[in-house]
């Protein structure tokens, strides 16, 4: 059999099993059993020989072979098209029959024994995550079926992607099964702090394939690499109450460590990169000090558990506030000693005591009370001495002090001394408080007084005061008080007195005058107040109209006097202190002035402004006493009846005449006692009106010569002044504007044909918010020699016609006086047509069919008064263009820059070239595009580009038309990498034949 037992084959491939026998005439049969197909009993496959000697295949199970043989060579082949597990270890036997079927046959078998080899499959870790720290082993597992069975390594890669083969911590066993060896490789490995975040695989190979699992996750815990510490905040002593933070911090390890306080408080966490921090805070007591608050650290690395601890250290405030004992108690006499001592009890650290007194001070402290003395001797200065005991502590809060007064006996220093509650005069009427005070002394000083009243006892502390209040009248006017003052000590009597000053209001005043009334203008006069005087000396006040005068006089003088006077009233006003803090008014009776005086007119405007064609009402007011009769004058002629205070002029439709005319309003007022009196006011009228151009004209004259200078003069009437504007009507062209004038000037300082037109003056004003104008015009002629209007087009010198085409020519021309246009041609005039307008000429030339014997020169003629024009037309047949001229070339080192003059196109449109060539290879030459024509006698210019840079190059410019080309003369430049430039500059033999033409 082939293969011999163990015949290998992959799991669901084919194998092919041959029988080989003997190549014998008597082979009768061959027969394949199949151990998977009922025990290798019954034949799967059966090969008979037939009667030509050959096989024949007979299939007894025909699914999952194929089956061939060759009897010939005695070969029978049996395929097994898929092996599966089952064909593991079991044969195929193969049996062959020699002879013709009877007992006497002859048989032989063989085996082959199928060995099924697996690829290696499902490789599978136990753990897809390593959980481990750097203190213990960890165990994984890693499985893989295969036949034959595989061998399992293990591979480590940390987190700095460096691998390592850690199979020698591995052990592995292998258990057999259906499907193949199951390997199972056990790894106990104890990592490192660099094996975090790393990775784990297993590889599993079986010589003929090899296969790695999927990748474990290495995380491996670590502890820290010192014990936590402890901050505190504020780092000092702490205060009872105040704020503590107790921050517990660790970096390093993985995970970072948890961290617990023994101390209770607000409690928070927090992480920093690779630190932990646990923070307590609290308000400190009396009770926390020397208490030991504790951080704890634990870790999944239980032999990491440090513990640190912090002792507190606080301040704390006093149980009791600062208390005063004195030695002996009690008032003291003068001269004696006290002893004051001030205690306080508590508190950490102990208080301070201070005192403000001088003496002689010991200070000392016990267990937990702090004390201080201080003794002195006293004297009547010390009486109602405060002594203070100041107790501090390191707590700033705890400030406290003690007070103590000493109280010594002694009588007043000085004698009592008196005074007015509210002091200066008094207001009869009005009631009076004097006060007696004695200062000083211990006890205070008794007091009484002489002048009847209601008494108030009103002492202080340090003041013996008493009081008395009555009602005075003018009587009591400098009037004396008196108080008199004891004390136990019996020598001390003394007495203080006051004056009284009282005020009273002066008498009703009255008025005389000293002249008798109607009083007249410009003349003085005295008036009189009489009143009896009061306490203090009276002052008078005097008014008019409630307006008051300056003067403190009883005599007031008035003038000279004016008519506003006439009617006002006088009063005298009397007044003192008194009267002016009671407010009492004491003014006499009214006194109403009577003053004639001459009348005084108003009008509305010295100046007043109107308008034409309105009219215009104008009021004088005249006030006089006695009352005037007033009148409209004008040149001394009344122009209004006489009326009383007021007089009205009635101006209509009124004329720009009436501007600046001056009207006079006369009053006059009649007395009795002084005759007439009289006034007079002028008015001026100002009148606006609407512009009205008076002259329009040339200074010189309509028509002027051309080259000359002329002047438009235009003058306006109007007012307010006008703004005048000058325009060229002929083109609606403005020139010039004057403002606020009355006459302008536009001068042409060189006059030409241009000039002639017509021109226009506009006056502009504003009246009555309106604007108003007036406009006139005038025409300028200006006298000029014929000449072509090249606004419109130029006649050429040269015209190029098709023999018996037509000729149609307008020539527009500038002349004036209207000119004598002819065409002469061999001196025979040809009919033209012509229309003048102005200074504008047209001439019309037209001829049906130029025939070939009317080709030549034309002569143009055009003559007025002012002078003459000759030009000269040649018609020429159609043909191509002159050669350009001036052609010059300036060479770079990759282009070439040209310029040439453009000649007369032959009578058709014209293109140019350049056409280039190296100057050693006349055969191969390059031609640019079209470049358009510009006009004749015009510069063209033109760059080549992409020239070969160090070569010698000819260029000519070739003009062409319709009829053909023209050729400039060449033209030699070379290229230079260096940026050489080579001009070139040629003037060509058609200029010259041009010149001849044009001669």
């Amino acid at each position: 059999m082939h293969p011999a037992t163990p015949a290998r084959v992959l799991l669901s491939e084919e194998l092919t099993l041959m029988c080989k026998t003997k190549i014998q005439k008597d082979w009768r049969s061959t027969s394949f059993y199949d151990e998977t197909y009922q025990n290798g009993h019954s034949s799967i496959l059966l090969f008979n020989k037939v009667s030509d000697g050959s096989c024949k295949i007979n299939v007894d199970a025909n699914s999952g072979y194929n089956a061939s043989c060759d009897s010939s060579k005695g070969e029978f082949n049996l395929t097994i098209l898929s092996v599966g597990d089952q064909y593991h270890n079991r044969f195929i036997r193969c049996e062959v029959q020699f002879g013709n079927g009877t007992r006497s046959d002859k048989h032989s078998s063989a085996n082959s024994t199928i060995y099924v080899r697996v690829l290696v499959s499902n490789v599978l870790l136990s753990n897809n995550t390593i959980i481990g720290d750097v203190t213990r082993d960890v165990n994984i597992k890693c499985k893989a079926t295969s036949r034959p069975a595989a061998e399992i390594s293990w591979v480590k890669i940390n987190a700095e992607g460096i691998s390592k083969d850690i199979s020698l911590s591995s052990v592995s066993s292998i258990l057999d099964g259906t499907t193949g060896y199951t390997v199972t490789s056990v790894l106990t490995y104890k990592y490192n702090i660099e094996d975090n975040m790393g990775q784990l695989y297993c590889r599993a190979d079986n010589v003929i394939s090899a296969r790695n699992s999927s990748v474990a996750m290495l995380k491996i815990y670590y502890p820290p690499p010192i014990d936590p510490t402890i901050q505190q905040t504020p780092n000092r002593p702490v205060n009872a109450g105040e704020r503590v933070v107790l921050a517990c911090s660790v970096s390093g390890g993985h995970p970072l460590p948890a961290l617990t306080w023994n101390c209770s408080g607000n409690i928070t966490d927090r992480t920093s990169g690779r630190t932990v921090f646990h923070t307590v805070v609290f308000m400190s007591a009396k009770e926390d000090n020397g208490k030991i608050c504790a951080c704890l650290a634990t870790h999944p690395v239980t032999s990491y558990r440090p513990v640190v601890s912090l002792k507190l250290d606080v301040n704390f405030l006093p149980d009791t506030l600062p208390v005063i004992d004195q030695v002996p108690t009690g008032a003291v006499d003068t001269n004696s000693s006290i002893m004051l001592k001030c205690t306080v009890k508590g508190g950490k650290p102990l208080a301070i005591l201070t005192w403000n007194c001088t003496g002689n001070i010991t200070t000392n402290t016990s267990e937990d009370t702090s004390f201080s003395i201080v003794e002195f001797s006293v004297t009547k200065h010390n009486h109602g001495m405060v002594c203070i005991c100041l107790a501090t502590h390191s707590i700033a809060s705890y400030q406290h002090t003690a007070r103590h007064i000493v109280n010594v006996i002694y009588p007043p220093d000085d004698n009592p001394y008196t005074e007015q509650a509210i002091p200066g005069p008094i207001d009869t009427g009005k009631s009076v408080t004097l006060k007696c005070t004695a200062v000083g002394g211990n006890p205070l000083a008794s007091l009484s007084w002489d002048c009847a009243g209601i008494t108030s006892n009103i002492s202080t502390n340090t003041k013996s005061i008493l009081s008395v209040e009555f009602t005075v009248d003018k009587n009591y006017n400098s009037k004396l008080c008196t108080c008199h003052a004891t004390h136990p000590i019996k020598s001390y009597s003394p007495i203080s007195k006051h004056e009284l000053i009282v005020y009273y209001p002066p008498t009703k005043p009255s008025l005389t005058y000293s002249f008798d009334m109607p009083w007249l203008e410009g003349n003085i006069t005295e008036i009189k107040c009489i009143s009896v005087a009061g306490n203090p000396k009276s002052t008078f006040e005097w008014t008019s109209n409630e307006m008051r005068f300056t003067e403190n006089k009883s005599m007031l003088t008035i003038g000279p006097l004016v008519g506003d006077d006439n009617g006002k009233a006088i009063k005298c006003l009397v007044k003192n202190d008194y009267t002016i803090r009671n407010r009492i008014i004491l003014t006499s009776d009214l006194l109403y002035m009577d003053v004639e005086y001459s009348p005084e007119i108003k009008v509305e405007k010295s100046i007043v402004y109107a308008v034409e064609g309105y009219n215009k009402s104008i009021a004088c007011f005249a006030l006089g006493h006695p009352f005037p009769e007033v009148q409209w004058f004008l040149n001394d002629i009344a122009r209004t009846e006489s009326h009383l205070n007021v007089s009205f002029l009635q101006l209509k439709d009124i004329d720009r005449v009436v501007h600046h005319k001056k009207y006079k309003c006369r009053a006059v007022s009649k007395s009795p006692k002084y005759g007439l009196l009289k006034s007079e006011l002028t008015i001026e009228i100002f009148v606006y009106y609407t512009p009205n151009i008076t002259s329009l004209k040339a200074v010189s004259g309509n028509i002027t010569p051309e080259n000359d200078s002329t002047t438009l003069r235009c003058q306006v009437d109007s007012n307010p002044k006008a703004n005048i504007t000058w325009v060229f009507v002929s083109n609606q062209t403005e020139l010039q504007s004057d403002y606020n004038v009355s006459d302008s000037n536009f001068t042409i300082l060189t006059t030409s044909c241009q000039h002639y037109g017509t021109y226009q003056c506009q006056a502009i004003n504003t009246v009555n918010g309106i604007m108003t104008s007036d406009i006139q015009q005038t025409e300028l002629r200006v006298k000029c020699a014929p000449r072509i209007d090249h606004r419109q087009h130029d006649l050429l010198n040269r015209i190029a016609v098709e023999v018996n085409s037509p000729v149609n020519i307008t020539l527009y021309l500038i002349a004036y006086p209207k000119p004598q246009m002819r065409w002469i041609f061999k001196n025979n005039e040809v009919n033209s047509t012509s229309i003048s307008n102005g200074i504008t000429n047209i001439l019309k030339l037209y001829i049906p069919r130029l025939a070939a014997n009317q080709f030549g020169e034309y002569i143009l003629y055009v003559q007025n008064a002012a002078g003459s024009m000759i030009k000269y037309v040649t018609f020429i047949k159609k043909g191509k263009p002159i050669s350009p001229s001036d052609v010059f070339v300036v060479c770079k080192i990759t282009t070439a820059s040209f310029h040439w003059k453009s000649e007369f196109n032959g009578g058709l449109t014209q293109y140019f070239h350049i056409q280039f060539w190296d100057k050693e290879n006349n055969a191969n030459r390059k031609t640019t595009e079209n470049i358009t024509d510009t006009g004749e006698l015009t510069t063209l210019q033109y760059t080549l580009k992409n020239l070969q840079s160090n070569l010698a190059y000819r260029f000519r410019i070739l003009s062409t038309n319709f009829y053909g080309t023209s050729s400039s003369n060449v033209v030699e430049c070379k290229t230079d990498s260096e940026g050489k430039l080579c001009f070139s500059l040629i003037k060509t033999i058609i200029q010259n034949i041009v010149q001849h033409i044009h001669i």
